[in-house]
């Protein structure tokens, strides 16, 4: 009797372990509060400059519980001007919502050079078990040529048909091991390649120079707040209909006489079903 591939244990455990757990996080949409704000190809833009340094914001998209923004920097004074994405910070404003975070908490962004060191450790264990899954595949055909060899002449005809189904059999795990292999490849070196060339990346920007990417931030803070009922009555106002699903985000430059921030309603969308 031959031995069982190994390939499809193995793809229904990496299976078991993606889909157990996963749930849909939370999707916001964001426009901002500021007056001079502006609409420019579907986003929503506000602008700031001070002490020479000027920044450009908009929200950009929420995906896989990140928080995405678009931000351009440009160095209009005589200094060097660091910048480091994790610099960049966000809070979630009580105004209208009951939070369930401390006032004021700030979420720092991601760290693109953490993410892209996650992600190449990522492709480097799924190289290493997809290698080490063919190393096995490979042993188990040597030792099924061997009891081949050693039972020739011997075994009936019902187990040669059973020997042909095995090997079918594990000739379509190792097609399907390796269809999902170069599948689990492409979307970790798409991702690398995403967080490597348009995330904003630490930068010393000299005067006169600009730099343009996107930051990225946790949602959860934002996740985790609690609407007050529309109409409503809240400790001393009541809260519009229109602001009872909506949280204000404070997005906040690490550059001086910025740390203010701007304002940005967050609205959770709510499918209709």
């Amino acid at each position: 009797m031959k031995k069982r591939s190994v390939f499809r244990p193995f793809a229904l455990a990496v299976s078991l372990a993606l889909v157990s757990g996963c749930a849909a996080a939370p999707v916001f949409q964001m426009s901002s509060l500021e007056p001079d704000a502006a609409w420019f190809r579907g986003q929503h833009e506000v602008r700031r400059e001070s002490g020479g340094v000027a920044v450009a914001a908009a929200f950009e998209r929420c995906e896989g519980g990140l928080l995405f923004f678009d931000i351009a920097v440009v160095n209009r004074s005589r200094a060097t001007l660091d910048i480091d994405p994790v610099d960049f910070t966000y809070t979630v404003e009580a105004s209208g919502t009951t939070s369930t975070d401390r006032p004021g908490l700030a979420v720092h962004a991601v760290d693109p050079e953490a993410q892209l060191a996650r992600l190449d450790l990522g492709i480097a264990q799924s190289e290493a078990s997809h290698a080490t899954l063919v190393g096995l595949d490979l042993v188990g055909g040597v030792l099924d040529v061997a009891v081949d060899v050693a039972s020739a002449g011997t075994r009936t005809e019902a187990e040669s048909r059973e020997d042909d189904r095995q090997d079918r059999e594990r000739d379509a795990d190792r097609r399907h091991e390796d269809a999902s292999h170069t599948a689990t490849m492409n979307s970790l070196t798409e991702q690398r390649h995403a967080w490597a060339s348009t995330t904003l990346r630490r930068t010393q920007l000299a005067p006169g120079e600009h730099i343009a990417g996107r930051v990225a931030f946790p949602s959860a803070a934002l996740a985790r707040f609690k609407p007050r009922p529309a109409g409503g009555r809240g400790a001393r106002t009541e809260v519009p209909a229109a602001e009872a699903s909506a949280a204000v985000l404070r997005l906040h430059f690490p550059f001086a006489d910025t740390t203010g921030g701007v304002r940005f309603r967050a609205r959770r969308v709510v499918l209709p079903f």
